[in-house]
């Protein structure tokens, strides 16, 4: 994948983000379910005032069509809800 970078460098993709979780071990449950399933898939660490969380997600796409069609299959075929979101290091 080629990356187009935005005026502050950064690179121009999207990612389905599919849950946050407070519990490292639900993370890691559903990362394997979707890795199993053939998806790229990361995590990403948060910190919030009430502690740490971690987001799994799907991606990154550079395309944004190919990424909102990667969401309705995520919703469809394996019945989870997601959000598109910018990919972001």
């Amino acid at each position: 994948q080629t990356f187009k970078l935005d005026k502050q460098g950064l690179p121009m993709a999207w990612s389905v983000q599919l849950g946050t979780f407070k519990n490292y071990q639900n993370a890691v449950t559903l990362q394997e379910k979707l890795r199993g399933a053939g998806f790229n898939v990361y995590t990403k660490r948060i910190s919030i005032d009430e502690g740490n969380l971690i987001q799994v997600l799907v991606g990154p796409i550079v395309s944004r069509p190919k990424v909102e069609k990667l969401k309705i299959e995520l919703g469809t075929k394996h019945k989870l809800n997601g959000v598109v979101i910018r990919y972001m290091r």
